[in-house]
């Protein structure tokens, strides 16, 4: 700090922005998991219909509800930890702002008895032709700074806590998300969410969910396999970002409705 720094405490030492939101969303979160956690038992007491259903096919659907029960019951079991870092950050935020706010007013109350010590020193070299007035003032000066550096220091330091605790919390609320879905997943939308959530072991289920996923991605795959002419980064393109999808039965199958293979 070259000189002393004459803003406020509110200016110098700018607080955190409340974030009164992430109770809102913590306790969303919490209603989720609980909502979903309630459906389980519905679910894995779903009775099947002896008139409609019997021998292997009902077993099958018997087997998949349960198998369906589990993965919900697992999913539910993912938010109440998020919420919870989420509300503890909230609490970091909450400590922050009320440490910071007395971090300004030590700046304010200093800034103001500088002023006291500059006006003492104007009066006491205006009554003594022998007092050292630009001693004292740099005297007072260098004081101030180094008060005001201890200050910022401090405030810093609070800060940069804060901030990685906010990253922190954020790589841990990703981590269990991804855990349950990945990005590329939820990228593509609701329907890849869903075939991600219900995989193999839910046939009936996952089945839905994969031709809903494959109906939204044959139309931009089949627009993209009608270009003419391709060129060689065309294919390489179009490599990168359809290839993979195409080993799947169920995007293959949709392309197929939309492409000829004449």
């Amino acid at each position: 700090m070259s000189g002393v720094d004459f803003r406020s405490g509110s200016s110098a030492l700018e607080a955190p922005k409340a974030v009164s939101s992430a109770s809102e969303v913590a306790s969303h979160w919490r209603a989720t998991g609980s909502a979903l956690a309630n459906n389980v038992q519905a679910v894995q007491n779903a009775s099947i219909p002896t008139e409609q259903w019997s021998g292997q096919t009902a077993q099958a659907v018997v087997t998949e509800i349960q198998t369906m029960g589990t993965k919900v019951s697992s999913l539910s079991g993912k938010f109440p930890e998020p919420a919870g870092v989420l509300e503890t950050w909230r609490g970091e935020v909450d400590t922050a702002i009320s440490e910071v706010k007395t971090l300004q007013e030590e700046w304010d109350s200093e800034l103001s008895n500088y002023y006291d010590r500059v006006a003492q020193i104007e009066a006491d070299a205006a009554s003594d032709p022998d007092y050292d007035r630009e001693a004292a003032l740099e005297r007072a000066r260098q004081e101030m700074i180094s008060k005001q550096s201890d200050l910022k220091s401090s405030y810093d330091k609070k800060i940069t806590a804060l901030s990685t605790a906010a990253s922190e919390a954020a790589k841990t609320i990703n981590g269990i998300a991804d855990s349950v879905v990945p990005r590329d997943a939820v990228k593509a939308g609701r329907s890849a969410v869903g075939a991600a959530i219900f995989g193999s072991d839910t046939p009936i289920v996952d089945s839905a969910a994969e031709w809903q996923y494959a109906q939204e991605l044959a139309p931009k795959i089949a627009d993209a396999l009608k270009k003419e002419p391709m060129t060689a980064s065309d294919v390489r393109l179009f490599n990168e970002k359809y290839g993979e999808h195409l080993s799947n039965p169920y995007v293959a199958a949709a392309v197929a409705e939309r492409v000829s293979i004449d």
